[in-house]
């Protein structure tokens, strides 16, 4: 499907390849072989869009599972930064994971 819709001009700003850059990266976190291959899908979102903060607090996640506290820790505050709606959450993460450093 990414291939689809990143080979397709009109597609590649798309909210749909945003989000089966999100959906791929989310199962890709999973496994610790391949989370760095989700890292750079959301970073790829993030590109596209970079107001997106699902993409933001998937990036943490997929940091944070590398060990990379201090890139995690941008990410969720990039999220707060672009959603408001879950800027309480956010900063409850930035907390968490300052304590960590």
């Amino acid at each position: 499907m990414i291939s689809s819709l990143s080979n397709n001009s009109e597609l590649q700003t798309s909210h749909a390849l945003v989000s089966a850059y999100l959906e791929r990266a989310q199962i890709r976190i999973l496994n610790p072989a391949t989370i760095e291959d989700a890292v750079e899908d959301c970073r790829k979102a993030i590109e596209i869009d970079s107001k997106n903060g699902k993409a933001w607090r998937t990036l943490a996640e997929g940091l944070e599972g590398m060990g990379d506290t201090l890139g995690a820790l941008e990410a969720v505050t990039e999220w707060a930064r672009v959603d408001d709606f879950f800027s309480t959450k956010a900063r409850k993460e930035m907390d968490r994971l300052n304590a960590k450093l």
